[in-house]
């Protein structure tokens, strides 16, 4: 299977190596880049897809709460929230939200993604 992936972070350089890094993959293609909350809702209810990357803090709605969202309305859809910051709080949030799992930008990477897409929550 391949996952149809959209990836929301409002840093362009970020957005541009997490594509290269999933088109290395033959298990994830991403399908949409969004730089806000906003625009990352607008092209779930689109797009709908299997696998959400997103960052906690983009503009208009934070990471945590398109997962939410995503979590509330399209239910298969696997969220995984990324920052920069690693604080364990971050753990908490991203689970309690409805997110898969929680990986700081530092640690992801193909097999990190693979296995937090994995875990049920």
């Amino acid at each position: 299977m391949t996952y149809r992936v959209i990836v929301v972070d409002d840093e362009p350089d970020y957005c541009i190596w997490v594509r290269k890094l999933l088109d290395r993959s033959e298990d994830f293609k991403v399908v949409a880049e969004a730089c806000s909350g906003e625009e990352g809702i607008r092209l779930i209810n689109q797009l709908v897809p299997d696998v959400m990357l997103l960052d906690v803090c983009v503009p208009g709605p934070d990471g945590f709460e398109v997962a939410r969202y995503a979590r509330d309305h399209f239910p298969a859809i696997k969220s995984v929230v990324i920052s920069a910051q690693e604080e364990a709080i971050y753990h908490q949030l991203a689970t309690q939200n409805g997110a898969q799992a929680f990986i700081s930008k530092a640690n992801l990477s193909l097999p990190a993604l693979r296995n937090a897409i994995q875990r049920e929550t």
